[in-house]
This record gives C-alpha cells, structure tokens and sequence, in this order.
C-alpha cells in the first residue's frame, strides 16, 4: 500500500528506543513510507538528543505540547493531528511505539480499521460494565453494539472493545476528534482519583494484583466509541499481535505488539528471529544476569493468573 502515512509518538527513556526500531521495521517493509515521528516539548530535556537523530533518518520528526498534562497517552492524538494537517496519504495508520512492523498490510475496503483489547475480562469488557457503556454511547449519541466479540487470549465475548495502541483511518481529522472525546469522557469515569494517587504509585507487582481504575483506559474507550460511528472494520489479531500475553508469534502476523523487549525472547520460530535481526533488535535481547530469564518466566506466571483472576 503506498498510500497510508505512519504516526507515532517518541517518548523519554525505552521509549526512545522502541520508537527507533519500530520506524527502522516499518522502512524495511515500505521502503518509501510517510513516518512522522511526534516528540513533546516538555519532555525534549530528557530525551538523548543522539538517539533522537537515529529516528530522525527514518521519519520526519514533529513537536507540540502533551494535550492533557493528566493523561499522558494524549501525546498520540496530537501525534494524529499533526499528522493529517501534513500528509496527503490517503490513510493515517497510528501505532504505539512497542510495536514492530513483520509483514505488509492487506486491507479491505474501509475507511476506518481498529483491533480488539486481547484480554476480554478486563473492566471495560465485563458485563458488570454495561451501564458506564450504555451511558457513554448515549452520551455520544450512537447505539450501543448488540454483538460481543471473542478475545483472543481468555476466549472472553466481550463488549467492543478496541487497542488504543492501534487505528487506521481515512478521516485527517480523527485525531482532533479524538482528543476533543477524551478530555471530555476522563472527567466523567469514576476511580480517576484513584489512578492519580493510588495505581500511578505502586510497584509493577503490586499492580498485577490492582484492578486499573477505568480512568486508565479513557483513550480505548473513546477509540471504541468513535470507531462505533465511524463504522470502522474489525481487523483480525495478526494486525495487533501481543506478544506479553502470548509465547508465539505467527509468521502472518503484520505487527507485532510485544511491549516489552524481554517479551521478544519467546520467540524460537527462526523466520520470525531473522526479522528480528534485519530490523536490528536481536542483539538487545541480552540478559545481564543469568537470573533475569527465569524472573521473565515468572512475572509471565503472575500475568497468567491476574488474566484469569480479571485484576483489570
């Protein structure tokens, strides 16, 4: 496809380094793609300007500010906004930067493609969600879907329920949408208090075992809500892999989403190794202590549990 342009946000830390190999994986599978790249200003102090350079021979680098100070994942829909003011692709694909592009895209016809969350009993895709739906859509002014889907990981039907780290759309102007909804929906979710002071604070494990305040999702939520009028297509898993929640990764699979590097380890399949090696991230999947294999095996344990035990 030559007429989709790709936008991702660049942040501070690993980040910085996802968002490199990403562009890198998506420019050996389009070679002539349309990257920008969106960096916030406030965060340009703690970002290594070297590395940043690295991006920069991969996509066009672009800045702003983080719309919602409160809501950090907004940097993405500025990312969008930016974005469709400059390109005059057809499509604008907006992907998290822990994601690495395996295989081209094939899509249907459509103007708008989204992905389902992998784990359906999650907090919004239980029954015990419905009212904040119901209200929600009301809110919007759509009707809320009759069909649940099946997820991936728990074989869980689900309300629809989509990855905010994931959206192909034709609308330039989706990104402006976007925003406007979420600001508008994070005011209103119950438990934000307990996101800002509680969640936000504790340690990785102590989290496993935390359901997420639905404060937290605000940005799928609103993707869902929006994809609902928008009449987005429903795009099989092989476009949104989560390689944290799976010990596989499919040779069809178009992007992978593996959030953390340690994740990459898993994979054995020597197709899917020698991708990892073109796109030049093999050599990072090193441990330094011959401890660190077996704590990744255990936290994988831990994930498994607070799947079933729906801590989200």
């Amino acid at each position: 496809m030559s007429d989709i342009a790709f936008v991702m946000a660049v942040g501070k830390g690993k980040t910085l380094d996802k968002s490199y190999y990403l562009a890198k994986s998506i420019k050996q599978v389009y070679e002539d793609a349309e990257i920008y790249a969106y960096v916030a200003e406030e965060e340009k102090p703690e970002i290594s300007q070297g590395r940043l350079s690295k991006i920069g021979n991969y996509a066009n680098l672009i800045y702003g500010d983080i719309p919602m100070k409160e809501y950090i994942f907004t940097v993405k829909h500025r990312a969008l906004i930016l974005a469709g003011e400059m390109t005059n692709k057809k499509y604008l694909v907006c992907l998290d930067s822990d994601m690495l592009m395996m295989n081209e895209l094939s899509l249907p016809k459509g103007e708008m493609f989204v992905c389902p969350v992998d784990i359906g009993n999650t907090s919004w895709g239980r029954e015990e969600a419905r009212p904040l739906w119901e209200k929600l859509y009301k809110k919007i002014g759509a009707e809320m879907p009759k069909n649940k889907l099946l997820s991936l990981i728990d074989k869980y039907a689900m309300f629809p329920y989509y990855n905010g780290g994931f959206v192909i759309t034709s609308d330039h102007k989706f990104g402006r949408k976007w925003l406007d909804l979420t600001r508008e929906i994070f005011k209103i979710l119950p438990d934000m208090d307990s996101y800002m002071k509680g969640y936000s604070q504790q340690t990785k494990r102590r989290r496993l075992f935390t359901k997420i305040p639905y404060s937290h999702w605000t940005e799928q939520v609103t993707l869902t809500l929006l994809a609902s009028k928008h009449k987005a297509k429903i795009l099989p898993y092989e476009y949104d892999w989560p390689m944290n929640t799976t010990w596989r990764c499919p040779t069809n699979v178009k992007i992978m989403h593996y959030h953390d590097m340690r994740n990459l380890l898993k994979i054995h399949k020597k197709s899917v190794v020698n991708r990892l090696k073109e796109i030049g991230i093999y050599d990072e999947l090193k441990y330094s202590t011959p401890f660190e294999y077996p704590r990744m095996i255990g936290y994988q344990v831990l994930r498994g549990m607070k799947v079933r035990l729906g801590k989200f």
